[in-house]
């Protein structure tokens, strides 16, 4: 692994000057920029390897002031205003988001080549004085992926709690601040890398650990008590554990635990998302490919079906789902989020009575699939999504996003991308419909964006038009990140 460098510049600048090198390689000619893209497809597969050894030398990041990539995890301190957020771009970051959303600390684990330093997982300790944070970290090949642990306070990185079999999914502190739970896997199920461990608090021992699972392990939650966890999994089950045996365990000897209730919901065969009822009594269970959500009764140790909301007018197949699920503060209304969309919109089903009830659509502002949503006390949620960014849902049904976006969204962009005559400037737009336009001028190399004060002279003296395709053999280009000409990736 390799520590990230020190950051220079500013993040609007970075980010722009990032865009505006993309633009400049398409501009530079179809055969160029198939050139370019092989190039980077190479590059992409040589950073696939994992990270052998420790390295002094330095990885370059650039930092955009927010996100630039997938939003995979969230945690909440009690008071709902510092808010953590785990990202696939490697960070960690904290935020105070009782107004418009502050950036007040960017962690950084330790991260290597390609994908090893994703964070996929965060957890906030009751106390919100630790994050845990895990995902593409440590070597699973050697029995040794891990968790890190980092003062909220001072962004301090405190420990290392390694010796896990895969990458970290999901990490949940129990209620009562006694337990730290961690899950494992990696697809395909790969059985000898999925697991679950329990670590004792203050001192993080391990306290217990159950191997028996035969697939990818996604979610952990704790009930509001503290005393029992529950696991969601790509086996289809939903495992419940009751952890009161090992308030007095000692912990010089962590014990196998095993679930007190084992369940296969009906509505789904892969359990993404976990949210215990305020008063622990129903386990909502959300699933990745399938629209649908499931409530189970938790009636002492055992688990049962209890019902499942509608989801009726979900169309789009195994495309659109409910992976992530919330309840109200009061348990009056239940919310589930992930690919559903309609007409272009990415929407929050709100069930009324628990989920028993009606429903409401509501739109956030969001250009890719919710992947964790939590609960405010206000009744509203707080969410988080693939295309990098996160917000608030209000009790009014208004969501707002939090903090700035980065990642420019081209998908269904094909009025919008337009040439000059002389091919020396690009139109393009970074928000989906055209909104949110910009020109790249290749000569000059200079970015020009709606709000700048030489938009108006730049579009009344420049003509823009669709580029010419006809005859250039481009296939496999439709939202796809490998076209190919003339039936390969590489014009060469």
């Amino acid at each position: 692994m390799k520590p990230d460098s020190e950051e220079f510049g500013t993040p609007t600048t970075l980010g722009k000057r990032c865009n505006a090198g993309a633009i400049a390689a398409l501009a530079g000619g179809v055969k160029t920029w198939f050139r370019l893209a092989g190039m980077a497809a190479g590059l992409f597969l040589a950073a696939g390897q994992p990270a052998l050894g420790q390295s002094s030398e330095p990885i370059l990041r650039l930092e955009v002031g927010t996100h630039n990539a997938g939003v995979f995890s969230i945690a909440l301190d009690p008071s709902n205003r510092i808010l953590v957020t785990g990202s696939e771009d490697k960070t960690v970051r904290i935020w105070d988001i009782s107004g418009s959303g502050e950036l007040l600390r960017v962690l950084r684990p330790p991260v290597g080549e390609g994908e090893q330093g994703h964070i996929f997982a965060v957890a906030l300790s009751p106390d919100a004085g630790t994050v845990a944070c895990g995902g593409r970290t440590g070597s699973p090949q050697q029995k040794d992926a891990c968790v890190y642990l980092f003062d909220r306070a001072t962004g301090a990185l405190t420990r290392r709690l390694g010796g896990l079999p895969g990458w970290v999914q999901s990490l949940a502190y129990t209620s009562d601040g006694k337990f730290l739970a961690a899950v494992t896997g990696e697809g395909g199920g790969r059985a000898d890398w999925a697991g679950m461990r329990l670590y004792r608090l203050p001192d993080y021992t391990v306290a217990a650990e159950d191997n028996d699972y035969s697939d990818f392990i996604k979610a952990v939650v704790s009930d509001p008590s503290g005393s029992r966890i529950a696991t969601a999994g790509y086996d289809g089950f939903i495992r419940l554990y009751d952890l009161s045996s090992l308030t007095n365990q000692d912990a010089s000897s962590p014990r196998a635990l095993s679930p007190v209730s084992k369940i296969r919901p009906p509505s789904g065969q892969r359990p993404w998302g976990l949210a215990f009822s305020p008063d622990g009594t129903r386990l909502a269970v959300g699933y990745e490919h399938t629209a649908a959500v499931d409530v189970l009764g938790v009636k002492g140790n055992a688990l049962e079906h209890a019902y499942s909301p509608d989801t009726s007018g979900v169309k789009g197949g195994t495309v659109m789902d409910f992976r992530t699920v919330a309840w109200s503060p009061d348990s009056r209304f239940l919310f589930a989020a992930g690919s559903y969309r309609s007409k272009g919109d990415y929407l929050v089903r709100k069930w009324e009575d628990g989920g028993q009830g009606t429903f409401r659509n509501v739109p956030v502002e969001a250009d890719l699939a919710a992947l964790h949503i939590l609960p405010l006390k206000q009744r509203g949620v707080v969410f988080a999504a693939r295309d990098g960014s996160f917000g608030v849902l209000n009790d009014r049904n208004e969501a707002t996003l939090l903090g700035p976006q980065a990642i420019p969204i081209y998908r269904n962009l094909y009025d919008g991308f337009r040439l000059s005559s002389d091919g020396a400037g690009i139109e393009f737009a970074y928000k989906r419909g055209g909104q949110a336009p910009a020109v790249f001028e290749v000569n000059e190399r200079r970015l020009t964006d709606a709000a700048s004060g030489l938009w108006k002279g730049l579009k009344a003296n420049v003509s823009f038009q669709a580029p010419l395709t006809e005859g250039l053999a481009v296939s496999d280009w439709k939202n796809s990140l490998a076209p190919k000409l003339k039936g390969k990736h590489d014009a060469e």
